[in-house]
């Protein structure tokens, strides 16, 4: 369905058929972007529209299968694909649990894409936090179905939220780490540009400060 790569430790993936689409859509991962919705839009039009067409039962089977389908595709997939992060929740054997984060090189992202991504899964988690204080007020029996479903959206919010966090802590980490390697590597290179810049500094407010010749009025 998809070929994965590694580059650098960090998995990045390509979708069969992406090309043709791309008139379609203005992100580089247009197969990727409709799986992110596709999911999350269907549960919610069986949320919506189920009662008119079938039983509580059913509407509840059917919309946390597509709650759960859309947590796989986006935990495992789609966010791999669109802003190349990756975390799961490693349980150890005395029960404590460990939040791992993993992520790729940020130039591969396309902005779109990590557009279409954040805002989607946003506005998903949102809806059924809206859906959650509608059944509060007058539709209680819908209760532990709007719950479930918040709390699968919920878990991929929250986990990606700290893995972007994450990623970008461990950027600005690696640049101050070269760049101290860089002084310390080369002391001499650093105290060379920096006498010059002062030197610069100085020199141009006396040059400002020097008088002008008078124009020449005959060219």
């Amino acid at each position: 369905f998809f070929r994965a790569s590694m580059q650098e430790g960090a998995p990045s993936f390509e979708f069969p058929g992406e090309t043709s689409a791309q008139s379609r859509y203005k992100g580089k991962h247009p197969v990727a972007g409709f799986f992110h919705v596709f999911f999350k839009v269907l549960s919610i039009l069986i949320y919506m529209t189920g009662e008119w067409w079938s039983s509580y039962i059913t509407v509840f089977v059917m919309v946390v299968l597509s709650c759960a389908f859309d947590f796989w595709t986006v935990k495992n997939v789609t966010g791999r694909v669109m802003v190349a992060l990756r975390w799961w929740n490693d349980i150890k054997e005395d029960g404590t649990n460990e939040w791992i984060y993993e992520s790729g090189d940020p130039s591969t992202v396309d902005e779109f894409d990590s557009r279409f991504f954040w805002w989607s899964q946003m506005a998903f988690t949102g809806l059924w936090g809206l859906f959650l204080v509608s059944t509060i007020l007058g539709h209680w029996s819908y209760i532990p179905l709007v719950g479930i479903a918040l709390a699968l959206a919920l878990a991929n919010t929250v986990g990606y939220v700290r893995c972007s966090k994450d990623a970008k802590t461990r950027v600005q980490n690696w640049m101050t780490r070269e760049a101290v390697n860089a002084i310390t590597q080369n002391p001499q290179m650093v105290a060379q540009a920096a006498m010059g810049a002062l030197n610069r500094a100085a020199g141009a407010p006396a040059a400002a400060g020097q008088p002008q010749p008078p124009p020449n009025a005959f060219g």
